[in-house]
This record gives structure tokens, C-alpha cells and sequence, in this order.
């Protein structure tokens, strides 16, 4: 299967306390065509999405201090 390249800027946020998923994550995205930040917990990503709008959010759904 051939992914979707994205050829107009697409930027995610990927969310996880997990480096691992953190880099396998962004590894599929970028080979998409998409850069991505990542934040390693909820209030580390709220700080981020203040600071610029992102087109696309992949969350882990247990993170430590905030869910």
C-alpha cells in the first residue's frame, strides 16, 4: 500500500509518554509527508497547541498527570 503523501504543510502534535510509540508514531507521519511535534504528557501538549494550531492530534488515551 502506497501512503498519501501530504504536500501542503499538514503539521501533527503526537502525544505519548511511551518514546517508542512517540517515534514510531512520527516515523509513519513523516514518511506521509506530514511534520510533527511531540509533547510527552497532557500539559506538555496544551503548551504547544497554544502556541501554534496543529492540522492533526494523535493521543495517547493514558498519560500521566492529565488524560
Amino acid at each position: 500500500m502506497t501512503p498519501m503523501i501530504a504536500t501542503d504543510g499538514r503539521h501533527a502534535l503526537v502525544v505519548d509518554d511511551n518514546p517508542r510509540h512517540a517515534v514510531l508514531n512520527t516515523t509513519v507521519l513523516e514518511a506521509s509527508g506530514w511534520t510533527a511535534d511531540v509533547a510527552r504528557d497532557g500539559f506538555e501538549a496544551i503548551v504547544r497547541l497554544r502556541q501554534r494550531a496543529y492540522d492533526l492530534l494523535v493521543l495517547d488515551y493514558r498519560l500521566p498527570g492529565m488524560d
